[in-house]
């Protein structure tokens, strides 16, 4: 927190409740995590429960190498690479430097479809002389930053 900001990563798989069941068994499998239940039904008719592993030493010993040597079959093969190199990043402690915390912010942005990371803009906000530096490299601003500019190709003030 030296830096004003925690990297807290999380694996997660939700299940309806008709499926619980199969949580249940990833906390017996992986010898790790919980079981949640979350009461929200959001789009589903059901309670949605969520196995998740929060300890960094689980993710970086039991869940990253276990889907390192079984990769993921689907669409979430590609966030679980971005996961993994934000746990690399964890590893070598460059989270704890301005650049590695935005280099993870900007990794997570892309994931899970999400839209622009409002932590991100706080984190360009709060240190903007290690953005500065790094605009002047991009070729092409995000459309995002382009929006906050006013439409032209000038840095937000």
């Amino acid at each position: 927190m030296s830096l004003g900001f925690q990297v807290q990563p999380q694996f997660a798989v939700a299940q309806g409740v008709s499926s619980v069941r199969v949580l249940e068994v990833l906390v017996d499998f992986f010898g790790c995590g919980r079981v949640y239940r979350n009461s929200r039904h959001d789009n589903h008719r059901e309670d949605m429960y969520r196995y998740g592993v929060v300890r960094f030493a689980q993710l970086r010993d039991i869940i990253v190498p276990f889907f390192k040597a079984n990769p993921l079959r689907t669409a979430k093969r590609d966030n679980f690479e971005k996961f993994a190199s934000v746990i690399e990043l964890m590893t070598r402690k460059r989270h704890l430097t301005p650049e590695g915390l935005v280099e993870s912010a900007e990794i997570v942005q892309t994931m899970n479809h999400r839209k622009p990371s409002v932590a991100l803009r706080i984190l360009r906000d709060h240190t903007p002389a290690l953005f500065t530096s790094m605009e002047e490299d991009e070729m092409v601003r995000p459309s995002w930053r382009h929006e906050e500019a006013g439409g032209n190709d000038r840095p937000a003030a």
